[in-house]
């Protein structure tokens, strides 16, 4: 009995494996796109920020 290779999980199995890990693979993408614009997005406001106490303290 100890003789036999370990149980091949069927195609459908193989399938839903995949299928979750590209599930997971997606949502850390869009986890990760929504990160970067977030930052870019206060980067932006940062920037502005600063731009208007420029031209304010040259007033």
């Amino acid at each position: 009995m100890a003789d036999l290779p370990p149980p091949q999980p069927t195609s459908g199995e193989v399938r839903q494996a995949d299928q979750a890990r590209l599930d997971k693979y997606v949502r850390e993408q869009e986890r990760l796109r929504k990160k970067a614009e977030e930052e870019r997005r206060k980067a932006l406001i940062a920037e502005s920020r600063r731009r208007a106490s420029e031209t304010s303290q040259q007033k």
